[in-house]
């Protein structure tokens, strides 16, 4: 974990409240520092982790078992260690596919068609693989939606292997201080009950990553060691390469700088775009059409602008994070169209389930051979997706059939 140690004050005319949002009398051990500028990476130390152990949300909750774990931990925690404790502490197992749930931290979709879809095709990827979910971990409908089709869905059987591990930025929790403990067994349950959902746990996950860069009440700290979480278990781990997608539900500013860490980095990781479910989902679905049916005109970028300025959720943004998302749309388009794949839940055949198995191949190469993308469309049972590999590769492959 990291705490605060340069005391900076946040404005000229707040001289007790430190820019890291922590009171001058909330900091252990802090010295004064003349600079206008905070840094996690400069002015905070790493401690030992002072919170982990197990968390419910009622009492009912942790008489039956189903207390999630959790862990604080720093931003700039080594992911190899972290990979160890799940293994060795957690007994948690390598999964054979992770999904990782963007754009739920204000807004998700009403619409009653799509969400049964999400909720069918993530229900046959929870039943039929050894999945992890990733989320935001907050009680936004997208989150409500997937870590409930995740509890609903997991299979005794695969206990040890499925999990809905949610990813939150520690100094946003509402009184933290009440998971302080080590081996804690802890009831979280806030006294101000009117919080808005973005700032609520979801309860249904089994796991809980509450990460921790030395500030209070900041969104988004925890967003640049998800991406690298995520790069992280791309990669091969006790020898076998793990198939990871984007799963993108509306979104935003923030699930629009996570897409393009992916797509850019290594391995670089594909996005499945759920059309219909509004924000940064629809605008890269609507950018992807006006690409190929014509613009009258436009550029693609002033037509992005355009269709951006029309959007309900994503015009209040500020003037620096519309540019940004106009960016990486248009970059999208013209440069990864490879890596995305476009689910509509109202006119696809085959369901969100195909739609993930078929995003898989456009991993980075070395992270997933076809040999893998075999086993992973058995898991899925996608029998015509099979064929259609070995047609695709004219390869002698042999399957292990058996799903563990």
């Amino acid at each position: 974990m990291k705490e605060c140690s340069c005391f900076i004050p946040a404005t000229s005319h707040s001289q007790q409240r430190c820019a890291c949002g922590l009171l001058r009398s909330q900091h252990r051990e802090a010295t004064d520092e003349n600079t206008n500028e905070w840094s996690s990476n400069q002015h905070t130390r790493e401690i030992p982790t002072d919170a982990f152990g197990w968390v419910s949300f009622s009492e009912k909750q942790q008489d039956d078992g189903s207390s999630a774990e959790y862990i604080r931990l720093s931003d700039s925690t080594s992911v190899d260690r972290l990979w160890y404790m799940m293994k060795h502490y957690w007994s948690l197992k390598p999964p054979t596919l992770i999904v990782s749930v963007l754009g739920g931290n204000r807004d998700g979709t009403n619409d009653v068609e799509i969400k049964k879809a999400l909720e069918e095709g993530l229900a046959k990827v929870i039943n039929q693989t050894n999945v992890w979910l990733l989320t935001g971990a907050t009680g936004t409908p997208t989150t409500k939606l997937v870590s409930k089709a995740f509890k609903e869905n997991r299979k005794h059987e695969r206990w040890e292997k499925n999990a809905c591990i949610g990813i939150f930025p520690w100094g946003k929790i509402p009184e933290h201080s009440s998971l302080v403990g080590e081996m804690a067994d802890v009831i979280y349950s806030p006294s101000n009950s009117m919080l808005p959902e973005r700032e609520k746990f979801q309860e249904n996950h089994t796991h809980f990553l509450l990460v921790d860069n030395g500030t209070l009440r900041k969104y988004g700290t925890e967003r640049e060691f998800r991406v690298k979480f995520e790069r992280f278990l791309c990669n091969p781990l006790d020898s076998k390469a793990i198939p990871s997608v984007n799963l993108l539900v509306h979104g935003g500013y923030h699930a629009c700088k996570q897409i393009k860490e992916n797509l850019h980095g290594y391995p670089n990781i594909p996005t499945v775009i759920v059309k219909g479910s509004g924000g940064l989902a629809d605008a890269i679905a609507n950018a992807f059409k006006a690409a190929t049916e014509g613009r009258k005109g436009l550029s693609l970028l002033k037509w992005i602008e355009g269709d951006l300025s029309r959007s309900a959720t994503l015009k209040d943004n500020s003037k620096y994070e519309l540019a940004q998302i106009r960016g990486v749309v248009k970059e999208i388009v013209e440069e990864h169209s490879d890596k995305v794949s476009i689910y509509d839940p109202k006119s696809d055949p085959y369901g969100l389930d195909h739609t993930i198995m078929d995003a898989c191949k456009s991993c980075s190469a070395g992270t997933l051979d076809i040999f893998n993308r075999l086993q992973l469309a058995m898991h899925l049972g996608k029998i015509e997706a099979v064929t259609r590999d070995i047609q695709e590769h004219g390869a002698d492959v042999s399957i292990d059939y058996h799903i563990s």
